[in-house]
């Protein structure tokens, strides 16, 4: 699931670029969703690959 919203955003920020303006607006509101399940989904992942160093590993993801 990662890895396709990772997917996502690589196309739908292709697609924003676009020189349609219905694919601007498309493109963009694929960035938006994208971001929204990477913002769900990495914490969870860090919780379960790195439980002891939790809080150390989100400040290096979120500074990344």
């Amino acid at each position: 699931m990662l890895a396709g919203s990772l997917v996502l955003l690589d196309g739908a920020s292709r697609c924003a670029v676009a020189p349609e303006m219905a694919a601007l607006f498309g493109g963009c509101a694929l960035v938006g969703a994208s971001i929204a399940l990477l913002n769900v989904l990495m914490p969870g992942l860090i919780k379960r690959e790195f439980p002891d160093r939790e809080a150390g590993m989100t400040a290096v993801s979120r500074r990344a």
